[in-house]
């Protein structure tokens, strides 16, 4: 029976709900701001939204990738003592980018 002591289930679990959601949010907005519907220029959309709205379109459109990669790593991540620390990292940024954009869209700046 193998030796799950080192495993870091949770610590996954973090990470890939902090993408996961990110990611979602990313699609979501870029739906939405697409010009053409779903396959619009990033380019246009990017240049349209300004520098931090564009940082954090690039955080959540960049969160897609990193969370599937994330779904199919799942195991050797769970096994690697950085994945804890650098969940909570993850996590905190995801959150800073939901706050930043909510202030952002209170304050009448649509992204």
């Amino acid at each position: 029976m193998p030796d799950h002591t080192s495993d870091h289930p949770r610590a996954w679990l973090l990470l890939f709900a902090a993408l996961a959601a990110s990611a979602g949010h990313g699609l979501f907005l870029y739906v939405a701001l697409s010009p053409g519907g779903w396959l619009g220029d990033l380019g246009l959309v990017i240049q349209r939204a300004g520098v931090a709205e564009a940082v954090l379109l690039i955080w959540f459109l960049a969160s897609l990738p990193l969370a599937l990669l994330a779904l199919v790593l799942r195991r050797p991540l769970q096994r690697r003592a950085w994945v804890a620390p650098g969940a909570v990292l993850v996590a905190a940024a995801a959150l800073v980018a939901f706050a930043l954009q909510a202030q952002a869209i209170l304050q009448g700046r649509s992204m």
